[in-house]
């Protein structure tokens, strides 16, 4: 991440020295320098430098963020299938009670477990539409999170 935030700070330096040198290169033409039409090409291929590195800056901001998304997504995914496994245990057991007592405390313990249930059901909802984002926006992890979010059910 680090690498990723001196590359992007170096972008930020480069673009404020270029428009700093465009800057100075207008003020040369406009006074009349004697090598106006030296300064003037100059200036243009510097606002063509501008222009490309403003573009690129962009795309890379677009795929940092796509990539932050995709490893919230798998991040969240991963702990909802993790709980999701733990729920089963649950789900699954074959105990009934004992007697009567063991019954009535086994049968408390499942309301508060379906009452979790229903809360923890919103965690789904925002993977699923964390996935959809993800899938909308054409991002090059859109196989990736189709699979993952088919593995979810």
């Amino acid at each position: 991440m680090v690498a990723c935030n001196t590359g992007q700070w170096n972008i930020e330096v480069n673009r404020k020295t270029c428009v700093s040198n465009v800057i100075f290169l207008t003020i040369q033409v406009n006074g009349k320098h004697p090598d106006a039409k030296a300064i003037s090409a100059r200036q243009q291929v510097l606002q063509q430098q501008i222009k490309q590195l403003q573009k690129l800056s962009g795309g890379r901001q677009s795929r940092l963020m796509e990539s932050m998304y995709r490893h919230e997504y798998f991040l969240a995914s991963a702990e909802l299938e993790q709980w999701i496994k733990e729920q089963m245990l649950t789900a699954t057991s074959e105990d009934y009670g004992q007697d009567f007592e063991h019954l009535l405390l086994l049968r408390s313990k499942f309301d508060d477990w379906k009452l979790r249930m229903e809360a923890e059901s919103e965690r789904f909802a925002q993977c699923k539409e964390l996935a959809e984002k993800l899938i909308m926006t054409d991002s090059p992890y859109v196989q990736d999170v189709e699979r993952r979010q088919d593995q979810l059910g």
